[in-house]
């Protein structure tokens, strides 16, 4: 007898269901780091520990969500401060690995650069 499997993601963030609310505020907090210099970041504070929790979750999932896909990474220190969550929202690096083609090039750059600067002195 054949059975009909699937499986299927039951936690994380292929999992998590982002609300309206939550995908309207993460938005709105993208909108407006995307205007400031990168050194900038949002600070919202919970009630419980479990709240930050799903809401940085929910934040990497709606970050992922996006097109392009976006990064959303938690800053700072979430085992001093567990109900903060200190995050940026900035778009995921379109380049993958560099060839070995382009290695070689940025080597050379690299070293003629050196060589300028060693001559200039």
């Amino acid at each position: 007898m054949a059975l009909n499997m699937t499986i299927s993601a039951t936690s994380g963030v292929a999992a998590t269901v982002v609300d309206d609310e939550t995908a309207a505020d993460l938005t709105e907090a993208y909108e407006a780091l995307k205007a400031m210099p990168v050194s900038n970041q949002v600070n919202v504070d919970f009630p419980d520990t479990k709240s930050a929790k799903e809401f940085a979750r929910m934040g990497r999932a709606w970050a992922l969500a996006q097109t392009p896909p976006l990064t959303f990474a938690r800053m700072g220190d979430v085992k001093a401060l567990p109900n903060r969550v200190s995050f940026r929202i900035y778009t995921s690096s379109p380049r993958g690995p560099l060839t070995e083609a382009q290695k070689t090039q940025r080597a050379a750059t690299r070293a003629a650069n050196k060589a300028s600067k060693a001559a200039g002195k």
